[in-house]
């Protein structure tokens, strides 16, 4: 028969080092404390961008008004603008009564001259001399008439040149200030999109020195935090270990049968139950004696 078989069962218990766990919590406290007190994110209150500059909105009121407005022009024209008045020579009439004169003086001259051949050939008073005098008569007119048209025509035609001048120094002058004045709206909107470009520069510089001020803050800030979670992380975690080893032996069947066998030994060896002279092995006797009276009584169960 086989013997019991034994067994040990070992236990261990392991727990933080009480100066780890002190400096563990102490040091996560103080990374909680940094975590929750984080720096609040400023909101950028400066301004952002220029917008229109003075010059900008002064071209904008004139363009609104009108002012660089190219069709408000009214050229010079023939039927409502020209004045004889004032563009024909004003001299005309003095020049037409001057010819005239030197013209007709001219006929006098000739029929002078008429009259004197006439009285040489002996013919004055006669159809030759009438005829005469009225072709002297004839060509002083025509050329009176052609004089006084042409001197009229070369007047009217100056004075309509120079109004004709006029006219175009009149359009020219006008465009001339129309870009002028487009030139003046280019100047305006140019310098003032200049200025602004600047004012815009200085804007933002002023901006990126905010956000880098912002950025500084927020890099010490986390610079400290991963700081501290380092240290966290660097604690050493020192273990306090404690163990127990019990064993336990199985008797077996042979245990079991010698248990067994030492019972019964127990009960019919000597001094048990049922040995001689046990209680379970005993002649019973009647009362008295060494019966069963004597059992009970005397030196029986009884007996004295």
């Amino acid at each position: 028969m086989s013997g019991g078989k034994r067994r040990t069962r070992t236990s261990q218990t392991q727990t933080l080092n009480p100066w780890s766990q002190q400096q563990w919590t102490q040091q996560n406290n103080h990374l909680q404390g940094l975590l929750a007190n984080r720096p609040e994110q400023q909101s950028y209150t400066g301004q952002l961008t220029a917008g229109t500059h003075g010059l900008e909105q002064l071209a904008g009121d004139r363009m609104a008004s009108g002012y660089y407005d190219a069709r408000d022009y009214n050229p010079l024209s023939y039927e409502n603008d020209f004045d004889q008045d004032v563009y024909v020579n004003p001299y005309r009439d003095d020049m037409i009564d001057r010819m005239t004169g030197n013209v007709q003086d001219a006929a006098s001259r000739a029929r002078a001259d008429a009259k004197a051949a006439t009285l040489a050939n002996g013919s004055y008073g006669g159809s030759r001399h009438g005829v005469r005098e009225a072709l002297i008569d004839e060509s002083m007119l025509d050329t009176i008439g052609d004089q006084t048209a042409q001197i009229s025509y070369d007047s009217f035609n100056r004075g309509l040149g120079m109004f004709e001048n006029d006219a175009g120094r009149h359009e020219r002058a006008h465009f001339s200030n129309e870009r002028g004045r487009q030139q003046e709206l280019n100047n305006l909107l140019g310098v003032g999109s200049h200025l602004r470009g600047i004012e815009d520069r200085g804007l933002a510089a002023d901006y990126a020195e905010w956000l880098r001020h912002q950025d500084a803050i927020n890099a010490d800030y986390w610079n400290n935090v991963n700081a501290n979670m380092g240290l966290l992380g660097s604690i050493p975690m020192l273990v306090n270990s404690t163990g127990e080893s019990v064993t336990k032996q199985n008797p077996g069947v042979a245990g079991v049968l010698g248990t067994a066998v030492q019972g019964v030994g127990s009960l019919f060896g000597a001094g048990g139950l049922f040995a001689p002279g046990g209680i379970f092995n005993r002649t019973v006797q009647p009362y008295g004696g060494g019966g069963l009276g004597g059992g009970l009584g005397g030196a029986g169960l009884l007996g004295g």
